[in-house]
C-alpha cells in the first residue's frame, strides 16, 4: 500500500506544514522546504543509507531518526514515518530526543565527536 492510500491530503499537509516550521525555526530555511521534504522521501524509499543514515528507532509504530548532512554542512537529523515513508520533523545539533523506552540522546555532529 502507498502512502497516499494510507493518509489524507489533509494529513500530508499538516505533516508537511509541521516540517517546513521546523525547518524554518531550527535551521532558518525557508522556500525549499517542499523540494528538501520530496528529496528526504526519494532518499527514504530509494534506501539511499549513504545519503540518509539510519540512527535509532525512535517507536514501535514506525518512526525513526535519520542523519543527513545540508548542502551548507550543517548537520540534520531528520524523524521518518517510515510507514508512510515521509519526514515528520527535524532536528539540530545540540537538541536531545528520546527513544521508546530508552535514555534521551544527546545529538552532536559526528564530524566533531
Amino acid at each position: 500500500m502507498t502512502a497516499e492510500a494510507l493518509i489524507s491530503q489533509r494529513s500530508r499537509d499538516r505533516i508537511f506544514t509541521h516540517f517546513a516550521c521546523r525547518l524554518k525555526s531550527r535551521f532558518g530555511i525557508e522556500g525549499v522546504a517542499l523540494k528538501l521534504w520530496r528529496h528526504l522521501a526519494m532518499l527514504h524509499h530509494r534506501q539511499d543509507w549513504a545519503q540518509l543514515v539510519p540512527v535509532v528507532r525512535l517507536n514501535s509504530t514506525g518512526r525513526r531518526l535519520f542523519f543527513v548532512r545540508l548542502a551548507d554542512g550543517r548537520p540534520m537529523w531528520v524523524v521518518f514515518d517510515t510507514r508512510l515513508g515521509v519526514p515528520i520533523t527535524v532536528y539540530c545539533a545540540g537538541m536531545d530526543i528520546q527513544p521508546q523506552g530508552f535514555e534521551p540522546i544527546l545529538l552532536t555532529d559526528p564530524a566533531h565527536a
